[in-house]
């Protein structure tokens, strides 16, 4: 089994369903708190039931550290939560809406690495899925993506939040450090994978 990075992980209510099946060591990285907390104790669970390493950082992840963000907490458990405001997603989906803002400060994954002694050649998949962040969140590794096997990210083809990356971008970044995507997207928003060229 293959072990993997997540950033963005919410509350993690995916655990059980997907990661367990794929990956047997993983750390998830979530910026709200609360979030975290949730996400924490069921990887405490799933650990204790299927002795699997999960572990949960407490993090909001871009290509700055120490940048002070209003960040906007989504109504839908926080996962549709970003550093951006929504715009087009609330045409899309009705009932997300922004319900409140929280104070957190940022953190690059290289800051995130050094502080945590994580050895990124011990991970194989990255999956990256920030509301429109993406790509701040992959500048931040400072081009040490090379070695991974896959990166997963979520992309979109409308500005669901104002100022987000859009697919064009993200994937020029992406081909550029040497990946190519897997498959064109499906749809305007949804998860691509990337592998080594």
């Amino acid at each position: 089994m293959k072990s993997c990075i997540h950033i963005g992980i919410a509350d993690w209510c995916e655990i059980g369903f997907d990661h367990g099946k794929k990956y047997n060591k993983c750390i998830g990285i979530e910026a709200i708190p609360s979030s975290y907390k949730h996400a924490k104790a069921r990887a405490t669970h799933w650990n204790q039931q299927f002795g699997t390493e999960y572990s949960v950082l407490n993090y909001l992840v871009t290509n700055e550290d120490g940048k002070e963000y209003e960040f906007n907490i989504a109504s839908n458990n926080g996962h549709s939560s970003s550093i951006y405001p929504m715009k087009e997603h609330k045409e899309i989906w009705k009932d997300v809406r922004e319900i409140r803002k929280e104070k957190l400060v940022s953190n690059r994954m290289t800051t995130i690495v050094k502080e945590n002694n994580i050895n990124l050649l011990d991970y194989q998949i990255l999956i990256v899925d920030t509301q429109g962040s993406e790509l701040e969140v992959l500048k931040s590794f400072d081009g040490n993506i090379k070695h991974f096997e896959m990166i997963e990210v979520e992309i979109s083809q409308r500005e669901l939040y104002e100022g987000q990356v859009l697919y064009e971008e993200l994937n020029e970044y992406l081909e550029s450090m040497g990946f190519v995507r897997k498959c064109d997207p499906h749809t305007f928003h949804c998860n691509l994978q990337y592998e080594p060229r």
